[in-house]
């Protein structure tokens, strides 16, 4: 009797252990080892018979298609295990950006509250609350990408959406499609609560004309570019001293590498510039955004205030 069927757990063996390659090894050598030194005529690769030609080409199939299946479930296998790993190696560095997240978070805070001042307990109140809630929303857009980043648009229409009472001509945001890392999120959140807290008080949201532009665009060598413009609003007078909130404004990019920030207190309404270094990594858009990228592949426009 032919030793055909020990090939088929060598085959199988080969191709678990090694792929594709391993197996067809295991193949060749057994089916050449079995019919050389096992099947008469002895030591040659003659088909004694034409039934030994057709349960040779049986077996070769056969063993062509366990060869297909253990590969198939090899590759498999591999496959799991590298999406396992990679499932570990995100939670652990969930688990490290949240850690030194919440440990800047509530250094921010004590910061917050260190340095803001009001003499009228309730007005500290609504400042602390906002500020702290300018934090929260960043944060919550942080937490929907996994830490990954946040969407430069979508958290400016969530900071100024309170601000624009409905009236879409108040507020326009416009710009390419810009992911932020998550302490460009931070530091920006910061920044335009400041921004529409200052044009609520003084600027262009404290009158009914007045209107906020924000804008933002890349230069040749990926920087980015991000301008807030108020127009319509009470006469703009560069303040005599710095208050938290311009502190705020002048070092929200202090902490990021290439950041930069530039007020100008121009009569006709206050403009903020912030510079970001390009974006390192591969930008990802929502389902969503890619679908309004096709309609409009250069910019986004706000709407919905």
């Amino acid at each position: 009797m032919a030793p055909y069927p020990l090939i088929f757990p060598a085959v199988l063996f080969g191709t678990l252990a090694a792929g594709l390659t391993g197996g067809l090894v295991a193949l060749v050598i057994g089916m050449a080892a079995s019919d050389y030194l096992f099947v008469p005529p002895r030591f040659t690769f003659n088909p004694e018979n034409l039934t030994h030609g057709l349960s040779l080409t049986v077996t070769v199939i056969a063993l062509l298609i366990v060869l297909w299946l253990a590969a198939i479930y090899r590759t498999t296998m591999l496959l799991r295990a590298n999406e396992r790993e990679e499932a570990e190696n995100h939670l652990r560095f969930l688990l490290r950006e949240v850690d030194h997240r919440a440990n800047n978070l509530l250094a921010v805070v004590q910061s917050i509250v260190k340095l803001t001042k009001a003499d009228d307990g309730e007005l500290l109140r609504r400042t602390l609350l906002g500020r702290i809630s300018a934090l929260g929303h960043a944060h919550q857009l942080l937490a929907a990408s996994r830490w990954r980043g946040a969407d430069l648009a979508t958290l400016v229409g969530e900071e100024l959406r309170p601000y624009a009472l409905g009236d879409a001509g108040r507020v326009s945001i416009r710009g390419p499609s810009m992911p932020l890392s998550p302490g460009e999120a931070e530091a920006l959140a910061m920044a335009f609560h400041e921004l529409a807290t200052n044009a609520a008080k003084y600027g262009a949201f404290s009158t009914p004309g007045g209107m906020v532009a924000v804008t933002w665009d890349r230069d040749d060598s990926g920087a980015r570019h991000i301008r807030w413009q108020e127009d319509g609003g009470p006469a703009v007078v560069t303040p005599d001293r710095k208050g938290f909130g311009a502190r705020v404004l002048e070092q929200a990019l202090a902490a990021v590498p290439g950041g930069r920030t530039a007020l100008v207190w121009r009569r006709e309404g206050l403009i903020c510039e912030f510079d970001l270094a390009p974006q390192r990594q591969k930008e990802h858009r929502a389902p969503a955004d890619e679908r309004k990228a096709q309609l409009d592949p250069d910019f986004r426009q706000g709407a919905g205030f």
